[in-house]
């Protein structure tokens, strides 16, 4: 939520200019005093101190005001009095008072930061060429380059319009997910079936990061300690077909095996965000209902369907997903069948640093597989620097 503290109507830093909105341009501050937050640069906004420059909301690790209304045009970009962004764009600063000078922004105000430049995008149907970065009006070094990658912000603001596709590539590896479930205290359990979630997963476009966090989440970490326990092989809550209470164990699904569960999730999670080949004939899971198809395409949209929650897409993402894939690794470690006294472990290691080889879904590398032509091509052309 923007909170609305304008700027009064005759200082020289509310221009008054009618606007449409073209566009929402990103600014930081470069304030880093402690007290430089959103309330004081509004405080200053409205002092009129003889000053003409202005921009239309500030935000910080707590709040974002908003100093001029929409509606209107402010100096913020410094393209002139007739410059396109100054008359046509929104302007938004990023408060740097929580950091020094070479820090990278501290996660709160980054955070909001993505949380209000969304709002804001979604409030005028922006798209990604309509955020842009203040550098672009005359290559200035705004947002200080030091704070955060200016490309990954607009990514993570659109992440945030879009949402977060449960049909996707893999976006954690398998010793990702080993390791962050190892260090949340998961069962022997929970961390072996990883591998399960990388090999049955991609089968259906399901990205297996999202479907084990949902695991994670359901299960405890493998611990369950509801209604149900390990004997299940029920990853995921599912409940029969009949269904019934949640206080029920006789509601919930027994599985035959844990691959047979797992499946199950998958093919859960592919019938609500719709992928190809869905509804399935004769799959195990359960409530294999047609009418789910393609009802949540996001990890967002499970809010209030795959539980009542308005907010267990979220926590999917805030609480399990996003620290699942930011699980650091070593390089080798990534790879469950390669150790380092291996004669090419040192040459493996360098190609996989610099993306020019990666592993297999299941965690391998398979050092003695042989490479086909199309193989080569696509390292030859990273090795190029192209995609």
């Amino acid at each position: 939520m923007i909170k609305q503290d304008f700027i009064p109507k005759l200082n020289r830093n509310r221009p008054g200019y009618p606007m449409e909105p073209q566009g929402l341009l990103i600014h930081s501050t470069n304030n880093w005093k402690k007290s430089a937050d959103a309330e004081m640069h509004a405080k200053y906004l409205k002092s009129g101190q003889n000053h003409v420059a202005g921009w239309h909301v500030t935000v910080d690790a707590e709040q974002a005001i908003q100093h001029i209304p929409f509606n209107e045009n402010a100096w913020h970009a410094g393209d002139g009095s007739q410059g396109h962004y100054n008359r046509n764009w929104i302007g938004m600063e990023t408060c740097t008072n929580l950091v020094t000078r070479n820090q990278k922004l501290d996660d709160p105000t980054y955070q909001n930061a993505v949380k209000t430049a969304a709002e804001i995008v979604k409030m005028f149907h922006f798209t990604r060429d309509q955020v842009q970065p203040h550098n672009v009006v005359k290559g200035k070094n705004c947002p200080w380059d030091k704070h955060f990658d200016r490309d990954q912000f607009r990514e993570d603001v659109f992440k945030l319009v879009e949402g977060t596709p449960i049909l996707s590539e893999p976006t954690a590896t398998i010793r990702q997910a080993q390791e962050w479930a190892k260090g949340r205290g998961a069962t022997r359990t929970f961390i072996d079936i990883a591998q399960l979630y990388w090999s049955i997963d991609p089968k259906s476009g399901v990205n297996p990061a999202i479907a084990y966090a949902q695991s994670a989440k359901e299960t405890g970490f493998g611990r369950f300690g509801g209604v149900i326990d390990e004997t299940y092989k029920n990853p995921c809550g599912m409940k029969t077909t009949s269904g019934g209470g949640n206080y029920d164990p006789e509601a919930h699904q027994r599985f035959k095996s844990w691959e047979e569960g797992i499946t199950a999730h998958c093919d859960h999670l592919a019938l609500y965000a719709g992928a190809e080949g869905y509804p399935k004939s004769d799959p195990p899971d359960p409530r294999h209902f047609s009418w789910i198809f393609g009802k949540a395409k996001t990890v967002e949209q499970l809010s209030g369907r795959w539980a009542p929650s308005e907010t267990y897409g979220q926590s999917i993402l805030e609480d399990y997903l996003k620290p699942l894939e930011q699980m650091e690794v070593d390089i080798m470690s990534r790879f469950s069948d390669l150790s380092d006294d291996r004669w090419s472990a040192s040459a493996i290691e360098k190609v996989a640093e610099q993306g020019l080889m990666v592993g297999y879904n299941d965690g391998t590398f398979k050092p003695t597989e042989p490479v086909t032509r199309e193989e080569l091509a696509v390292i030859l052309t990273r090795l190029k620097g192209g995609n």
